[in-house]
């Protein structure tokens, strides 16, 4: 376990409920929440629970006209397209993983 500066440096990615979770290294997880700001937290909670206001969601309760992702016009905008499958999103989690 390695510790900078009192918290745990992070060393363990998991993808549960198709979002990406970084998780802290073994013996650590009493920093959990030390590392994870409020903001971030909540960011997760709408996540896990659909209720970030994409453009599908909006579409659904009749605010928007249409539901397609404005980045790359290929799908519904959902969490888990922003997120995960949009050609852009898997561009940048490329790049940043790859610098890593």
């Amino acid at each position: 376990m390695e510790h900078h500066g009192g918290w745990c440096l992070l060393r363990r990615i998991c993808i549960w409920g198709n979002v990406l979770w970084v998780l802290p290294s073994a013996g650590c997880e009493e920093h959990l929440e030390d590392v994870r700001p409020p903001k971030v937290r909540f960011f997760f909670w709408l996540t896990l629970h659909q209720r970030c206001w994409t453009a599908d969601r909006r579409w659904r309760h009749g605010l928007q006209v249409s539901n397609d992702c404005i980045t790359c016009d290929q799908a519904a905008e959902t969490i888990d397209h922003i997120l995960l499958s949009c050609c852009y999103a898997r561009e940048v989690w490329h790049k940043c993983l790859s610098a890593a």
